[in-house]
C-alpha cells in the first residue's frame, strides 16, 4: 500500500528518527550533573576560605552540566522547529548483497545534493562483565563493522523536500538481529546531516537489513550507487598531498589532519596538569583567619594521586603533540614503496617492500567517532604476496578444497629439498590453510595511508595508491 505525496509515491511503512531519545537522554545527563553541582557548590566557598584550593577540581562537574544543558537547549529547539523526520525504506526491508534505499521527507526545501550527506553504518554489540569490590559490572559497547557514506537525489516535495538514496549492500555483511541488545548482535543506522540556509540538523534511523528481501522500485533502482555518488572527485589536499614526478608518486599526509582529536587530548591534558598544580599548592601549611580566629591547617594531597595525574597529563600532552606534528611520507618508483613516519623531520621509523611483492592496499579501522552522527576513520596498508615457509617434515602437502559434496584437489606444494622458503605469486584459500597448519605463513604489511576520514576518501586514497602501484 502507497500513498502520493506531491510528485513522488512513497510507501506506507514510515521509520521515525531518534531524535527524541536523544534529546531525553541528553537532559537527562545534563540534570544529573547539574544536581550532583549543588552540594560542590554549596561548599565551595568555604573550603577556599579554608584554603583548600584543591577543591577547584570539583567545578567540572557544573561546567559539564552547563555544556550539557546548552546542548539539550539546541537539540530541544531543533526538535521543535522541524519535528521528526519519517524514512521510507525501499526494498522494505534492505538485503544484504542487494540494496537498502528509500525516500526521506523533509519539511523545508533543500536546494542541492550538496547540502545533504547520508551514511550507513553496520554496527556489533559487544557486552562484557568486570568485577571489583562493588560486585559484577555489565559494560556494553559498539564496535563500527562496516560504514558508506553517500549523498541522495534532492526532489521537491511541495514546501519542503524528498531526499531519495540507494546504498549497495556487500554479501558478506550480517544482516539486522532479532535481538540487537545481546551480546554479538548486528543493527544497522542511517545518519542524515543536512547543512542548508534555513534547515541544519542531525538525525539518525533504526534501518532493517535481512538477509533475504524485495527488489527495489525503478525509481530507487535507477538512482546512481552511493560508491560513485560520494566518492569526492578530488582528494583534499588538508588530507593527501599527492605529487607525480617522473617515474614516482608521492603520498604525504601532513600536520593538522587530527584537530578535532588533537584539541580533545589538550583540553584532558590540560585538565590533569591544572589538577597536579592545585594538588601541589595545597601541599603545605595554611594560615587563615575567619570571624578574628586564625586556624592553622596542613593540607597535603597523596603523593601517588599526583604522579598518576602527572603521567596521565603528560601522556595525553605526548600524544596531542604527536597527532599535531607527525607526517607520514610514502613514495613510489619503479623498483619499491618507501614509508617513512616522521615528527618535525625527525624520522620515527622507515619501512620499504618491493614493489613486485605487493598485492594489496587494504583498509583499516583506526577511530570510530560516535553520535547522531558516527564517522570512521581508516589507515591503509600495502600487503606483500603471501610467502608460505615450509618445515623440512611438511612436502608434500595436498592442498584441498570444497566444492559443493565434492573434494578436489588444487595443486602440490613441495618443499625444495635445500628447505628453503617456498613462493607463490597465488595462492588459493584452502592452500594457505594447509601452509599455516604444516610451517608458518608470513605476511607483511607497511603503512600507506592515515587519518583518513570516512570511507569515501579512503577508498579514493586505496585507489590512487593501486594505480600508482599497477595494481588495478
Amino acid at each position: 500500500m502507497t500513498r502520493a505525496t506531491g510528485a513522488t509515491t512513497v510507501p506506507a511503512r514510515a521509520i521515525s528518527d531518534h531524535s527524541g531519545k536523544a534529546v531525553a537522554v541528553v537532559w537527562f545527563m545534563a540534570a544529573c550533573f547539574c544536581a550532583a553541582s549543588v552540594p560542590l557548590l554549596w561548599a565551595l566557598a568555604d573550603e577556599l576560605a579554608k584554603g583548600n584550593r584543591l577543591v577547584l577540581i570539583a567545578l567540572v562537574f557544573p561546567l559539564t552540566g552547563v555544556g550539557l544543558a546548552l546542548h539539550a537547549l539546541r537539540l530541544t529547539g531543533a526538535r521543535w522547529r522541524y519535528g521528526s523526520l519519517a524514512l521510507h525504506p525501499d526494498p522494505d526491508p534492505g538485503m544484504v548483497g542487494g540494496v537498502l534505499g528509500g525516500r526521506i521527507e523533509l519539511p523545508r526545501r533543500v536546494e542541492t545534493e550538496r547540502d545533504v550527506e547520508l551514511v550507513l553504518t553496520c554496527w556489533r554489540t559487544t557486552i562484557s562483565q568486570r568485577s571489583d569490590n562493588d560486585g559484577t559490572h555489565t559494560e556494553r559497547d559498539a564496535s563500527v563493522v562496516w560504514q558508506r557514506e553517500g549523498r541522495p537525489v534532492v526532489r521537491g516535495n511541495g514546501p519542503g523536500s524528498m531526499l531519495l538514496f540507494r546504498f549497495a549492500v556487500p554479501p558478506e555483511l550480517p544482516p539486522t538481529d532479532d535481538n540487537t541488545s545481546c551480546d554479538g548482535a548486528h543493527r544497522w543506522t542511517l545518519s542524515v546531516r543536512i547543512d542548508a540556509p534555513g534547515l541544519r540538523l542531525t538525525r539518525q534511523f533504526e534501518v532493517p537489513i535481512a538477509r533475504h528481501g524485495e527488489v527495489p522500485s525503478p525509481e530507487i533502482a535507477r538512482l546512481p550507487e552511493e560508491s560513485r555518488h560520494g566518492v569526492p572527485p578530488q582528494v583534499p589536499a588538508k588530507a593527501v598531498e599527492i605529487t607525480r614526478g617522473e617515474g614516482a608518486m608521492q603520498f604525504r599526509y601532513p600536520p593538522l589532519r587530527n584537530r578535532g582529536l588533537s584539541i580533545t587530548c589538550l583540553l584532558f591534558a590540560s585538565i590533569f596538569i591544572g589538577s597536579v598544580w592545585l594538588m601541589s599548592a595545597t601541599t603545605g601549611v595554611t594560615t587563615s583567619t575567619i570571624a578574628g580566629v586564625t586556624r592553622t591547617t596542613t593540607g597535603a594531597a597523596p603523593w601517588f594521586l599526583i604522579v598518576v595525574f602527572a603521567l596521565l597529563g603528560a601522556a595525553l600532552l605526548m600524544l596531542a603533540a604527536f597527532l599535531i606534528l607527525n607526517t607520514l611520507i610514502v613514495r613510489i618508483d619503479n623498483a619499491s614503496l618507501f614509508s617513512r613516519r616522521s615528527v618535525l623531520g625527525i624520522a620515527l621509523w622507515e619501512r620499504k617492500l618491493p614493489r613486485a611483492d605487493i598485492g594489496d592496499i587494504q583498509a583499516e579501522i583506526s577511530m570510530t567517532r560516535k553520535g547522531a552522527r558516527p564517522s570512521v576513520v581508516y589507515r591503509l596498508w600495502a600487503l606483500n604476496i603471501e610467502r608460505v615457509h615450509l618445515s623440512a617434515s611438511a612436502a608434500p602437502i595436498e592442498a584441498m578444497h570444497q566444492s559443493s559434496q565434492e573434494v578436489i584437489p588444487v595443486r602440490r606444494v613441495y618443499l625444495a629439498p635445500n628447505a628453503l622458503p617456498i613462493e607463490k605469486m597465488h595462492l588459493s584459500a584452502s592452500e594457505v590453510l594447509q601452509a599455516r597448519r604444516a610451517g608458518t605463513a608470513v605476511r607483511k604489511r607497511v603503512l600507506v595511508g592515515v587519518g583518513l576520514e570516512g570511507s569515501a576518501l579512503a577508498e579514493r586514497v586505496r585507489g590512487e595508491l593501486k594505480r600508482a602501484l599497477g595494481l588495478g
